[in-house]
């Protein structure tokens, strides 16, 4: 249960696809933005580090870059809005401020905008790679080296890390059309539990409930 980084470290070996590796995303809140100094305040009551790095993985719904992005969306009226509302309370706490943001301001068409903004930027991330994660697949079939074969399992797992949370948002970003559009309800446990299996290649008995929680722990956001 180790990141490829400490099994580069330790042991000098990295794992294709390992389920425990973390890929640590720095988000960048761009200081031009409108009421910069506000979003930053707001993000302070979300208890989200001033850092801006959230770690991504293959179990993960990456909770913390959603609440990134809904700032990110906020109009300007919004963001006066919800800083105020939190400037006024005392001993805040961060349910509460998602509660004010999800009743405030917040409603499913903003949802879908914010949801499509972190596909957008992990896309951005993804393609800033020299290399394309079918260069990297071909590259690990045709090298002899040793360590250019462990640095490409090391730089590939990343890239699939971030695939696979961009296919998580966008299979959130189905389910909750399908809520708005009164369509028939679209299973987004089952659309990502499939890409994960194909992904991690092997049957995890545990993995629908773990994935369960997560969504649930995305809906409580």
């Amino acid at each position: 249960r180790r990141h490829n980084e400490n099994l580069l470290i330790d042991y000098g070996f990295a794992m294709l696809n390992n389920e425990w590796d973390e890929y640590l995303f720095k988000f960048d809140l761009s200081k031009s933005v409108p009421h910069y100094i506000l979003r930053q305040q707001i993000l302070e009551f979300l208890n989200i580090s001033s850092k801006y790095e959230v770690y991504l993985s293959f179990y993960s719904f990456s909770i913390d870059l959603i609440k990134l992005c809904r700032v990110s969306v906020l109009d300007e009226n919004e963001v006066v809005f919800i800083h105020d509302i939190c400037s006024q309370q005392h001993n805040v706490q961060e349910s509460s401020i998602n509660d004010i943001i999800r009743q405030g301001v917040f409603n499913i068409s903003n949802e879908i905008i914010a949801l499509n903004y972190a596909v957008d930027i992990l896309k951005h991330k993804r393609d800033s790679f020299p290399t394309t994660i079918i260069n990297d697949e071909y590259l690990l079939d045709s090298v002899n080296s040793y360590k250019l074969k462990i640095s490409i399992v090391y730089r590939l797992t990343m890239k699939y890390i971030i695939q696979d949370t961009i296919s998580k948002l966008e299979c959130i970003i189905k389910w909750i059309e399908s809520i708005q559009n009164s369509d028939k309800r679209y299973d987004v446990i089952d659309e990502i539990l499939s890409n994960l299996k194909n992904k991690l290649n092997r049957e995890d008995p545990d993995l629908r409930q773990r994935l369960i929680v997560q969504l649930t722990v995305y809906m409580d956001s």
